[in-house]
């Protein structure tokens, strides 16, 4: 398969993989480059020529790992940038008649039209969080499905269009383009948490160097998402270990249906737990900082 890029803009670093698919499931990274910049914080960045650097830097340290030409990347957007719609539609199919592809996009647009209009943000990608076929709740595509009618909670990523400006102003430097942008915490959370235990509500906790992102994530998509503007070198972060504690010194952030002013997670047998939805859920942890 034809290498692919990535470039990752985290809040204290740049980092670009180029690599391949193998068989099925498997990578293989070609070449990557990681490069250190000011960062950002409440949705800004602290300067833009260290990013402009950055990118500049971590994009040429890839092409000579890879020893390949990169041309395009696909751009994963940290929380700070991005914006989630949960949005509902429902469409009748009148007689009983087997559920079509083209209805399943049709319900997706049906709830696009829902969603709040900002100026200044770009749909990503729209992701069905589940189906309700007939009444009946199905986290699988009713493809193919018989029904009168099909309704569908949609996941809608928006990203900042200024963001995008940013990283596109560094590249052009380079003759290289966006091809697509994807939801960072999206991306981690369909990696790293098996497909059985994002049935139910899992939460997805990755501690930067300067803030730390909360996502919810339902299926294969994002249903809350929050960030708290303190990382892995800030004093509210703690852990002996068995317990992580993330306190939240500005107030309360809503993420789905969860108020978060102070967390507390409890270790049990490698995988941390929270008690703060409506049932326990996992969670799983990332931290990018040594902490």
């Amino acid at each position: 398969m034809k290498p692919a890029a990535i470039l990752d803009v985290g809040s204290s670093k740049v980092v670009c993989l180029c690599g391949s698919m193998v068989d099925k499931d498997g990578i293989v990274v070609h070449g990557a480059g990681i490069s250190a910049y000011a960062g950002f914080r409440d949705g800004a960045f602290l300067d833009k020529q260290s990013l402009h650097n950055a990118v500049v830097d971590c994009v040429h340290k890839t092409e000579q790992e890879s020893r390949l030409r990169i041309r395009d990347v696909a751009l994963t957007v940290p929380a700070a940038f991005a914006r989630l719609e949960l949005c509902d539609a429902t469409i009748a199919l009148g007689s009983s008649r087997m559920v079509e592809g083209s209805d399943v996009d049709k319900l997706i647009q049906l709830s696009l039209q829902k969603a709040k209009k900002e100026e200044g943000w770009t749909l990503m990608h729209s992701t069905p969080v589940f189906f309700m076929v007939d009444g009946v709740s199905s986290t699988e595509m009713p493809d193919g499905v018989t029904a009168e009618e099909v309704s569908a909670l949609v996941s809608h990523m928006f990203v900042r269009d200024e963001f995008i400006r940013t990283i596109q102003d560094a590249l052009d430097d380079l003759g290289v383009e966006i091809s697509m942008c994807v939801s960072a915490q999206l991306g981690e959370a369909v990696m790293l948490i098996p497909d059985n235990e994002r049935v139910r509500p899992a939460v997805l906790i990755d501690i930067g160097y300067m803030q730390t992102d909360i996502a919810v994530v339902e299926n294969a998509a994002l249903t809350g998402l929050a960030t708290l503007p303190v990382g892995g070198v800030a004093k509210y972060v703690s852990s002996n270990g068995a317990f992580l504690k993330i306190e939240n010194p500005a107030g309360y952030v809503k993420t789905s249906q969860v108020l978060l002013q102070s967390i507390t997670l409890k270790a049990e047998g490698g995988i941390f737990l929270y008690d703060g939805l409506a049932h326990k859920v996992k969670v799983t942890l990332t931290n990018g900082t040594g902490f």
